[in-house]
């Protein structure tokens, strides 16, 4: 991994050599494998989309997605960003959270964590049962 430190403070081959090396990764079967990932994904909520749309009119059960994915910036260094203006006071998602995801990031004084979770209803309830109960 090659961090902004680095390229800045390393030498330009050192740089040049880690980009290479991440290039190279990047082959066929690693981009077909991340769009197998989106598509499947964006068929999840194609299909849930048209469920929840049907609502009252159809007896079948809305299908779930029973993954949660769980992202982690911590190690990203991103209130140490200026661009010119400062840095940055708040940091967070500009979209909307989809369902089941979440996400933990650095406080902005550094002397903790935030984490944002989504989900719906029923899982948040067992969520809370076992993240407090069953502790």
């Amino acid at each position: 991994m090659l961090c902004v430190g680095d390229i800045i403070s390393k030498s330009l081959s050192y740089v040049a050599e880690n980009i290479r090396e991440a290039i190279y990764k990047v082959n066929d079967e690693y981009i077909r494998s991340q769009l197998s990932v989106i598509l499947g994904q964006q068929q999840l909520d194609c299909i849930k989309a048209f469920f929840s749309r049907q609502g009252s009119k159809m007896s079948i059960m809305r299908p779930r997605n029973h993954n949660i994915h769980i992202t982690s910036w911590i190690s990203m260094p991103v209130y140490e960003a200026d661009f010119g203006w400062g840095k940055p006071m708040h940091f967070g998602l500009g979209n909307e959270f989809r369902e089941d995801r979440e996400l933990i990031i650095s406080s902005s004084d550094g002397d903790g964590v935030i984490v944002s979770m989504n989900f719906q209803t029923v899982p948040m309830q067992l969520f809370n049962k076992f993240f407090y109960e069953d502790v």
